[in-house]
């Protein structure tokens, strides 16, 4: 399988992870207008209704893309994907705000409340945005996931840029609100795009039994894997002040872009990875995995040394303002798992072949080496290495990856080097030299 041969899909995510890049040039506004403090809140309200809707999307909606692709399904699991993910993300939305005054008390923070008033809203609003993006994943519709999202951050950022221009405080009420907005336009423009993949009944072969099995062994697997990654903020909550939280967070603003590449491409690569095992071709699946996990070692690799080096020392310490200076020592640390995060691509082949016993096994290590870390870190109060804890969650869930790549599935050390020839025969086709 040739990279060639997926160019408008490869550009199409790459449009869409843009997003995410350019995005990032508008959170370094925020921190420039916002203090420490209010981007502690609005991170914590981020982070929470993303692991919501992160548990929620895999007990509810991966189903959508195991079983879904069978046209006889498409409509049956639709349905009982939607309703699961409405009942899960409301009933851990409401548990969140009946209990907000016993979390602001546990987390020494005030304010927690209303981020739990919030939390029932933003849930609804994320829903129909939530559902529909994984209808066009299903469908490898990359072009309406960026326009899913373009009118998510756009529309944040289009508020950001007139509270800057109208001198309005960029406070927490502020960001929440335009986040809020942001996910109803992104909902409504989801529901536009996908209205004739939006199919619902309860005919289908596919029994809810099967549905369910799935669903459980995703869900738990999930929930420990979205841990360190948006959860992590309240254990240092514990810990540490708001204003800490905000430091941390603006780091891992940054690092997210390369969380959220590896999602699209685990996105591109989970349901072709299904479609060519419902096909028997192995030959196409390692084709794909090897190469994907090339280009994306070099690109990361490459991005984490610029970041290091002298020279990214210097931009990045332009970009952040005074008050944020710890923020760049964190990205720096983050940025050492890059290149494992290339690795992870094996765990598609493992979820399309239902193996999750082996995805299970790396996410219980990964987290075992995350809780271990942080929480040493925290007791020692040693607030200058808290990314540490996802250091090492990466660098062992990426490890394990590559283990069962070269187990399972033949991975050999030379594959790294794949993308250099495939890009040089790519080049010479384009100029015909």
């Amino acid at each position: 399988m040739r990279i060639q041969d997926n160019l408008g899909l490869i550009t199409w995510t790459a449009l869409d992870k843009a997003l995410y890049f350019l995005f990032g040039f508008v959170t370094i506004l925020i921190f420039n207008h916002t203090s420490t403090f209010d981007f502690g809140l609005y991170s914590l309200l981020i982070f929470l209704n993303s692991w919501i809707f992160t548990v929620g999307d895999s007990f509810a909606l991966n189903i959508i893309i195991q079983y879904g692709l069978n046209t006889k399904n498409t409509a049956r699991v639709n349905s009982i994907a939607l309703l699961n993910m409405i009942a899960l993300s409301g009933i851990i939305s409401l548990v969140v705000f009946v209990f907000r005054d016993l979390f602001a008390v546990i987390f020494n923070e005030s304010n927690l409340i209303e981020i739990a008033k919030l939390t029932p809203l933003l849930s609804l609003f994320f829903i129909p945005r939530t559902f529909t993006l994984k209808l066009m994943y299903r469908d490898r519709n990359m072009k309406n996931v960026f326009l899913i999202n373009l009118f998510f951050f756009g529309t944040i950022a289009a508020l950001i840029f007139y509270s800057l221009f109208q001198k309005i405080s960029l406070n927490f009420t502020n960001l929440s609100n335009y986040y809020l907005i942001g996910a109803l336009t992104s909902s409504i423009v989801g529901i536009i795009v996908a209205y004739k993949k939006i199919v619902f009944s309860l005919k289908g072969e596919v029994t809810i039994r099967e549905l369910y099995s799935f669903s459980w062994k995703i869900a738990y697997t999930n929930i420990l894997h979205t841990i360190p990654k948006q959860v992590d903020i309240f254990i240092i909550k514990l810990f540490f002040a708001t204003e800490t939280i905000g430091l941390y967070s603006a780091a891992k603003s940054l690092y997210r872009l390369f969380d959220e590449a590896i999602n699209a491409i685990y996105g591109l690569l989970y349901p072709t990875a299904v479609k060519f095992i419902q096909n028997n071709d192995y030959n196409s699946i390692n084709s794909l995995i090897n190469k994907s996990t090339s280009f994306v070692f070099w690109i990361f690799l490459l991005a984490s040394i610029f970041i290091i080096s002298p020279i990214g020392d210097v931009v990045l310490g332009l970009i952040f303002p005074i008050n944020y200076t710890q923020s760049l020592d964190y990205l720096k640390l983050m940025v050492l798992t890059t290149p494992f995060l290339a690795f992870i691509s094996f765990y598609s082949i493992i979820t399309a072949e239902g193996k999750l016993k082996y995805l299970l096994k790396g996410v219980v290590l990964a987290n075992v080496g995350f809780f271990i870390t942080l929480l040493i870190v925290c007791f020692t109060h040693s607030d200058k290495f808290l990314p540490l804890g996802l250091v090492s969650f990466f660098s062992i869930f990426g490890l394990t990856a590559l283990y069962y790549g070269i187990t399972k599935y033949n991975f050999k050390p030379r594959y790294l080097f794949l993308a250099f020839p495939d890009t040089i025969n790519y080049i010479k086709t384009k100029f015909k030299l």
